[in-house]
């Protein structure tokens, strides 16, 4: 502490030197003038303060002034390498003067050397400067005292400016340790590539960063999805849609999951219906990518295509008994899309650019001439969009269309059934 408390006051101590000579200067003969004696530094002040102008002759101008902005960068710690080479150039200047003004008529005298003054000037302009340089190095010095102190993981949570769950998972993943190793070795001291590569991670998620796309998972039903920018993190409320899915999805059943992103849903469908034949498109190469390796990683049995909606590069066989989609349904201009977690996910997932209800119409009208007699069309959806999806599916001649709650009570998934001979 007292070596910090000696760093931190180092600056001070420069400063107090550098006025302590300016003042020295002031009374200390500054020049000595061919017809007139000698100026001392208090008259080349005083002198240059009334009649200052941008005429070199007139040295306060160039001596006192400037000294007084390397003492405000010096106040301020600023390190600015070309305001005090500038400084520093103007101040040179002075040794090209050859006559000084020594009287408000105008007349001058030339000189004939410099004295106690002139140099006493110089070295508290000097002494600002060094000031200024050595206090930044120490400052960097004693930044690194500070990485070089113990920081144990326990410490470390503490510290953090994060929320503790958020911190706690940042630590995991850097330290590889379970949740359980976390707790009970908190008190060991954190190696310095895991706390450096913890502290980039933490800047990272306070600039706004997703935790997701941070630590490039996330739990989905109880499995580990990777996720990244070209996929939009999977929620919670998600799960109510293949939780609806798995309930009416009968034996040997065929789903179509449509814009399936990181492929969450389908994934998910497949391995707890390994019975059901399941397929996952997107329109996005990149998502379409990362759901074919969280079926691999996960060892999931689906069949990919590529394509716009029911437009893909796979054409459909057979009918589905199944059609599930989360589209983009945030209206256009949605507060929301700049704020949180959405500002960093793909748009194009997010919102149609439009109503909100666009792409909700688009599967609506295209999803009875490939689903099954009595199969249905299950879409996720925003908890103030419940009635107009219905209208929707009531529209394109789909019955039994209901909403139904997540957890929270609010609309999240509507579906209908698709009834030829009722159509």
């Amino acid at each position: 502490m007292q070596e910090q408390n000696r760093k931190s006051s180092f600056p001070i101590v420069m400063l107090l030197v550098s006025v302590a000579l300016w003042i020295a200067s002031l009374s200390n003969v500054a020049f000595y003038l061919g017809n007139h004696g000698s100026m001392e530094g208090l008259t080349v002040l005083i002198l240059g303060s009334i009649f200052a102008s941008l005429d070199i002759r007139y040295c306060a101008v160039y001596a006192n002034y400037v000294w007084l902005a390397a003492i405000v960068l010096l106040a301020l710690r600023k390190k600015v390498v070309p305001v005090h080479a500038a400084l520093w150039g103007l101040a040179l200047v002075a040794f090209s003067v050859k006559a000084v003004y020594v009287d408000e008529a105008g007349n001058t005298s030339d000189i004939v050397r410099y004295g106690a003054g002139f140099y006493l000037w110089y070295a508290a302009f000097a002494v600002a400067t060094i000031g200024t340089f050595a206090g930044k190095n120490k400052e960097r010095k004693a930044a690194s005292a500070a990485d070089g102190i113990k920081m144990t993981f326990d410490k470390w949570l503490g510290l953090s400016k994060l929320p503790k769950n958020e911190a706690r998972m940042l630590l995991q993943y850097v330290s590889e340790y379970t949740r359980v190793q976390l707790l009970t070795r908190g008190g060991e001291e954190m190696p310095d590539e895991v706390r450096q590569r913890a502290d980039r991670l933490a800047q990272r998620r306070l600039n706004g960063e997703p935790v997701a796309y941070i630590l490039g998972v996330r739990e989905f039903y109880g499995r580990r999805f990777t996720v990244n920018p070209s996929v939009l993190i999977p929620r919670p409320e998600t799960e109510h849609l293949v939780e609806a899915v798995l309930a009416r999805l009968p034996e040997n059943g065929r789903v179509w999951d449509l814009g399936t992103g990181s492929g969450a849903v389908a994934v998910t469908v497949a391995l707890e219906r390994p019975d059901a034949f399941v397929r996952a498109s997107d329109i996005s190469p990149p998502a379409l990518e990362t759901a074919r390796k969280n079926a691999a990683d996960l060892g999931a049995r689906v069949e990919f295509a590529h394509g716009s909606w029911f437009d893909t590069d796979m054409p459909s066989e057979g009918k589905w008994d199944i059609i599930v989609s989360n589209p983009p349904y945030i209206e256009n201009g949605d507060k929301h899309l700049s704020q949180g977690d959405l500002r960093f996910e793909p748009q194009i997932a997010l919102t149609d650019f439009s109503d909100g209800l666009s792409c909700i119409r688009t599967l609506a009208q295209g999803a009875p001439d490939r689903l099954a007699e009595g199969g249905f069309l299950l879409l996720e959806h925003g908890f103030d969009q419940g009635a107009a999806v219905r209208g929707v599916l009531a529209e394109n001649g789909f019955s039994g269309v209901e909403t139904l709650p997540d957890l929270a009570g609010l609309d999240r998934v509507t579906l209908g059934k698709y009834m030829k001979h009722l159509k």
